[in-house]
């Protein structure tokens, strides 16, 4: 489904995704979207690799009937909720979803982020602070001066996607976007523009006109 990294420390998150969606198993660019959800209410931000319907439906769960406080009260309830959700979809496992969570926890009063997938059956994973990258590779040398080069490892996540079987691929193009998150509040900036990103676009327009 997409390119998620991210940079996690009490004090603050940094969550950059591409935006292009893929048809499968062809891997032909479909659309250009939004693929992370932020809930300023929440003080987290949503989103997830895998079966993209889930995640967009979980949003929309959390966002119109879940009476929480933050993150980690959301915990309390995600597994039981997620489990019930994916029932509705054939995950396996070549069709899976994994669902991430980040945000500022009120009661611990840091940030931090929770994993959720399918193949765990959406058991509660707490993640550690320091660096995700997904899909992962062996990097060196990714962090400069100024912090992660996150241009450059999504750059590299894209040249070896593209390396792939077409039917293996997951698709990330486009645009990329990145969420920072800190106590004086959240920003979204976007990072990069891909050199075919007109070139895609032209051939999502051709596809919806068959």
């Amino acid at each position: 489904m997409t390119a998620l990294n991210f940079h996690i420390q009490p004090d603050e998150i940094y969550i950059t995704m591409d935006t292009l969606a893929i048809l499968s198993p062809s891997a032909e660019p479909f659309l250009y979207t939004t693929k992370f959800y932020f809930l300023p209410h929440l003080r987290m931000v949503i989103c997830g690799t895998g079966l993209a319907k889930i995640i967009i439906d979980w949003f929309v769960k959390v966002n119109t009937s879940m009476l929480v406080q933050d993150l980690c009260h959301l915990d309390e309830f995600t597994v039981g909720t997620l489990r019930e959700l994916g029932s509705q979809y054939s995950l396996s496992e070549k069709l899976t979803a994994t669902i991430y969570h980040f945000g500022w926890s009120e009661l611990e009063n840091c940030f931090t982020g929770f994993a959720y997938r399918s193949e765990r059956d959406f058991q509660s994973e707490r993640l550690g602070y320091g660096t995700g990258i997904k899909p992962h590779f062996d990097q060196t040398d990714w962090v400069d001066g100024e912090g992660i080069d996150f241009i450059k490892i999504i750059k590299q996540q894209r040249l070896l996607d593209r390396q792939r079987p077409l039917n293996q691929q997951v698709g990330i193009g486009g645009e990329i976007y990145m969420i920072h998150m800190n106590q004086n509040g959240t920003s979204i900036v976007k990072l990069h523009r891909f050199d075919d990103y007109d070139d895609e676009y032209a051939q999502m327009i051709k596809y919806l006109s068959q």
